[in-house]
């Protein structure tokens, strides 16, 4: 109760008559592992001060991102009257093959898009400002940068409550295979020269990843993956095994990205992304067109100006507001 979270790891460190220290670590099972054990604990002590240093192995499984929360009870209740934390790195060894980055500002879809109104949805939280892709071991690695601390309102496992990141991947680029249309409810698609043969779309509850035949057929599946959230660099990390994905080089495939806003109770046959209506509410973006029915989702699309494509706020604005009462925005392909 006085610890303020459940604990799954209790830490004792007591003194001896001869001046050292004698650590314990008492697992959730009631185990007590000394620190020349199985579990490294390593203690130090100066003037008035102790350092302790936990193998992150020994707390079980934690991933970057991950947050640790912790608290010191005897002699005096540290950090104070709430419990800390601590937030794993992000350590790696990541290869970047993809580095690109997308203008700040751009976060308004066709150039006219607004926030809803709602607190939660930050400044920023849209704009979609890097996007890198590289490997590491047997995976390939997306990261995502945006342009605000990326805040978790409604508690999302993987730290994303108002996000939603698309990933889509050609790997043959200017062959005119696979599938064209953007996954349901983003309202835009590629022209007649692209197509995507895997899709990843990264969001709190409910990510997936999307592969398309040579014909355009597309199948939705339920990987495991790992996403982390980075929450104040703004940044979500995932790492997808690469025997999940197309065969090929990731350095020479072509890539669209889009952000949108994540909803849990989304309109019919959209998946998963919040409206945009004419003006915006509580929960919807504003902005759109009156009457429209076409116009798209997508509140930031990577455009940058390398990957084969003039990008800015400008050139955004015009790809995205060009579509029709029977056809949707036609976005580029990035080919780094």
């Amino acid at each position: 109760g006085e610890v303020g979270f459940g604990i799954t790891h209790e830490l004792l460190v007591e003194p001896l008559d001869d001046g050292s220290l004698e650590t314990f670590l008492l697992t959730a099972d009631g185990a007590i592992c000394e620190s020349e054990g199985d579990i490294p604990v390593e203690v130090a002590q100066g003037l008035g001060e102790i350092e302790v240093e936990i193998d992150l192995a020994a707390l079980g499984t934690v991933e970057p991102g991950d947050r640790i929360a912790f608290r010191w009870l005897e002699p005096t209740p540290l950090p104070g009257a709430a419990p800390g934390a601590i937030v794993v790195p992000d350590v790696s060894n990541v290869e970047v093959v993809v580095d690109l980055t997308d203008p700040v500002g751009d976060d308004h879809g066709p150039g006219t898009y607004t926030y809803p109104t709602e607190g939660v949805f930050i400044a920023g939280s849209y704009d979609l400002t890097r996007f890198t892709v590289g490997t590491e071991g047997d995976d390939v690695v997306f990261t995502f940068e945006v342009d605000a601390p990326i805040r978790n309102p409604w508690d999302s496992a993987v730290g994303l409550s108002i996000q939603t990141f698309d990933v889509y991947i050609d790997v043959d680029p200017g062959a005119g295979s696979g599938a064209t249309d953007l996954i349901d409810g983003r309202n835009a698609a590629f022209g007649a020269d692209d197509g995507w043969e895997a899709a990843l779309t990264v969001e709190g509850w409910d990510s997936a990843l999307y592969l398309a035949s040579p014909n355009g057929d597309t199948e939705e599946t339920k990987p495991t993956f790992s996403i982390v959230t980075l929450s104040e660099k703004g940044k979500v990390i995932v790492r997808l095994p690469a025997a999940l994905l197309p065969d090929g080089d990731p350095a020479d495939w072509g890539y669209a990205v889009a952000l949108l806003g994540q909803e849990g109770l989304p309109a019919s046959g959209v998946r998963r992304v919040r409206d945009v209506n004419q003006a915006a509410e509580q929960y919807r973006f504003g902005g759109a067109p009156a009457g429209s029915t076409n116009h798209t989702r997508i509140i930031d699309l990577l455009l940058p100006e390398e990957g084969g494509v003039q990008g800015g706020p400008g050139e955004q604005a015009r790809v995205l507001s060009e579509f029709t009462d029977e056809t949707v925005a036609e976005i580029p392909l990035v080919v780094p």
